[in-house]
């Protein structure tokens, strides 16, 4: 069932957004890669819209709160504080609120001092940023958002940064939370990595570690243990967001 507010706002929908809510629990099915316990579980997500890439934006239920979310294969972030403001934003094109949400989620996700923080990389997303604030909002999208009562959005990077103040750890946690059972995977890896001074230990399978201990690998780099079970340990690594490995190891 599309959303209320869509068929109002959305008759002449912008070419590249399909403003027909995805089928129920469609949401959630691309959240697959981060654990299947999140596909089985679900997070409460309703479904508004999915852009060309076949990414999905949808309102998650959060402490009463219900922001809008984005999750694709490739990324996931927080795009507005509510459904309301997500539809302001439609006044731009995809692009434009796709690239906000990269910018603010990878500000937010990839540590101050980790290796995928490169000159280039840097570069491209201060190239980004210039376009994003100088991005102007399409006409007839401002007509069709201004017709049903919704004033359009002007400094999308701004409202989409402070939701991801504001929701993108609490969102991450919960993913991690159904799909690592109960282990608060990003957060250990991000504020291990996230540090001035980092002093890692080489991994060793004949050694004993704890939940915390950052290592280095010679397959998978640095990262940090956020588990450890008999004889083994999971091992959260990866230079612009958490992937897990078990290691073996001295319990």
């Amino acid at each position: 069932m599309t959303h209320p507010l869509l068929t109002e706002l959305f008759r002449l929908p912008p070419p590249d957004m399909d403003l027909k809510a995805p089928r129920a629990g469609g949401a959630n099915a691309w959240l697959v890669g981060r654990g299947e316990r999140v596909n089985q579980k679900g997070l409460g997500l309703v479904g508004l819209a999915r852009d060309a890439s076949g990414g999905v934006y949808a309102e998650w239920s959060h402490r009463n709160r219900k922001p809008v979310v984005y999750v694709s294969k490739a990324m996931t972030g927080v795009v507005a504080k509510d459904a309301l403001t997500f539809f302001g934003y439609t006044a731009f094109s995809t692009a434009t609120i796709h690239d906000c949400v990269s910018i603010a989620a990878r500000e937010r996700t990839v540590p101050k001092h980790s290796p995928g923080r490169s000159e280039a990389d840097e570069a491209a997303d201060d190239e980004r940023v210039e376009r994003v604030t100088s991005a102007a909002p399409i006409p007839a999208h401002v007509a069709v958002l201004k017709k049903a009562g919704i004033e359009p959005a002007t400094h999308v990077l701004a409202s989409v940064s402070a939701a991801n103040d504001t929701y993108l750890r609490a969102f991450l946690s919960a993913i991690d939370l159904l799909s690592t059972d109960e282990c608060r995977m990003f957060e250990n890896w991000y504020d291990a990595l996230d540090q001035e001074k980092i002093a890692p230990v080489p991994y060793a399978p004949t050694e004993s570690f704890a939940v915390g201990d950052v290592l280095t690998h010679t397959k998978f780099g640095m990262g940090v243990v956020v588990r450890v079970m008999a004889n083994k340990l999971l091992f959260a690594h990866g230079e612009t967001g958490p992937h897990t490995s078990i290691l073996a190891c001295r319990t």
